[in-house]
């Protein structure tokens, strides 16, 4: 199963209720939901491959290990040099409800690894038109933009994504 999205470093707030500028200190989760979804299908037994880029940091090393200890294959994960991985501030309210508070990067998050992904490089043998999962004519993401992966029209691609509409990001300010 392909696991097909933008990931990073979540963030978040060990202090409840505050905005992100008076949070004192953060805790690191590796996050983005196709790969929490992927490191539990693996602990579950099943085949999965994360297709993603990543940056050349700290970030990046702490995910792939935490995706390889519970059985991810790595072997889509693309490594742009210069970039870094995606962070992700999240808030929690009184009640510890989480709360998107903004990227570690200025603006939406267009700076970061995953949006250089190289179509090139991808294993598109792995990505197979079957039932079941999401349906597109591309595979796009928050940070993958739009990548030319054509599928026959009504054809499904059997896996696990995170499409996110263009703009989404285009309200929050860092």
């Amino acid at each position: 199963i392909p696991s097909c999205a933008s990931t990073g470093t979540d963030l978040i707030a060990d202090q409840k209720g505050l905005p992100r500028e008076k949070v004192k200190s953060w805790t690191p989760y590796a996050g983005g939901a196709p790969c929490n979804v992927a490191t539990a299908a693996a602990r579950l037994g099943l085949d999965v491959t994360f297709v993603t880029a990543l940056g050349d940091d700290e970030w990046a090393k702490k995910l792939l290990d935490v995706c390889r200890e519970r059985g991810v294959q790595l072997h889509a994960v693309q490594r742009p040099k210069g970039r870094r991985t995606r962070d992700v501030y999240v808030v929690r309210d009184v009640t510890g409800d989480r709360e998107f508070a903004g990227f570690g990067l200025p603006g939406t998050g267009q700076e970061y690894a995953d949006a250089f992904i190289d179509p090139e490089a991808l294993p598109l043998e792995e990505l197979q038109v079957g039932s079941g999962g999401w349906e597109g004519e591309t595979l796009g993401g928050a940070g993958f933009r739009s990548l030319p992966m054509q599928l026959p029209k009504g054809r499904p691609l059997r896996g696990i994504s995170e499409f996110r509409l263009p703009g989404l990001y285009d309200c929050f300010e860092s």
